[in-house]
């Protein structure tokens, strides 16, 4: 199949496997029917290049989109008009006035949207280095739940991993070289549910296990293709091996601000494009590309 007249930045297949979605460099977002190649929807409404989509588990007339016009939107694709939208700038806004650290001098233009398995949890990486936290309440209401902080320049991957204990871990990667995995457990609970359980804290405000240093080998990243049989190296990461690193939640929710970094942290070389977590020989793993041609393979053992 052929978009004609505009460049295809983000490509995603429903579940289903019956229909695709495109974002295109226009802001539109085309849906398409695999079997025949037809596009039977356009979705109108990012002002700037829509960067990314990601249909929602569990409800295959839901799309999330989101554009380097830093919106993410809630789509019904029986609908032309989105259901919800969210300015990124509004709460980029908001971090800067209450002084929290981070990109503030980068706009937060979306560069990946994800959505956990439920379909309710989604994560936007963005520009401003931040991993912003939404979730889809009643009535399709899209709420902001804050944002993860912790990488030094801009985020560019956001991906729930569905493989792992629970459902709600996110790999993130960005400019600065960083991939970094976080539990997100505590936010895939409504408000009301935290309150009423606010006497036990989240997974996500818990301690994790550390080992003490110097007993983990570091991680070498396995270039895809050559031979490792029984997956790598069993390492939980690559160079700068950190866990707990000095990152957080900023904006947790009204009133609060958490302190949790990432469950795990490693700094590949060079500039990171693109990562995808992946079951490899029954061994997690995320796979890496960057600025060269090669593809690197680290495994994510907690």
């Amino acid at each position: 199949m052929r978009l004609t007249g505009c460049r295809a930045e983000s490509v995603k297949m429903r579940l289903t496997g019956t229909m695709l979605a495109a974002g295109d460099d226009s802001g539109a977002v085309r849906i398409v029917e695999v079997q025949n190649g037809k596009v039977v929807r356009t979705l109108r409404r990012h002002t700037n290049i829509c960067s990314s989509v990601a249909f929602r588990p569990q409800r295959p007339q839901s799309l999330v989109s989101a554009g380097l016009d830093m919106q993410v939107l809630l789509w019904n694709l029986q609908k032309t008009r989105p259901l919800w939208a969210v300015d990124l700038q509004d709460s980029h806004e908001q971090a800067e006035q209450a002084g929290r650290p981070g990109q503030l001098f980068n706009p937060p233009l979306a560069h990946c949207v994800s959505a956990s398995s439920c379909g309710d949890l989604l994560a936007c990486a963005a520009e401003d280095g931040r991993l912003h936290l939404l979730r889809v309440g009643t009535g399709s209401h899209l709420d902001h739940q804050g944002a993860l902080q912790g990488h030094s320049q801009g985020a560019s991957q956001a991906h729930f991993v569905h493989f792992l204990p629970h459902p709600y871990w996110l790999l993130s990667a960005g400019n600065d070289g960083l991939v970094a995995l976080w539990d997100v457990s505590a936010h895939a609970r409504p408000p009301e549910a935290k309150a009423s359980n606010s006497s036990r804290p989240p997974a996500s405000r818990r301690k994790a296990r550390i080992r003490p240093k110097g007993r983990r080998p570091p991680a070498t990243a396995t270039p895809l293709g050559e031979e490792h049989a029984g997956g790598p190296e069993s390492a939980a990461a690559g160079e700068g091996v950190c866990e707990g690193a000095e990152a957080g939640v900023c904006g947790a929710g009204p009133g609060t601000q958490e302190s949790t970094g990432p469950a795990l942290s490693f700094t590949h070389t060079d500039k990171v494009n693109w990562v995808c977590p992946a079951l490899l020989q029954g061994t997690p793993s995320v796979v890496v590309a960057d600025q060269s041609a090669d593809l690197y393979v680290y495994p994510l053992t907690l």
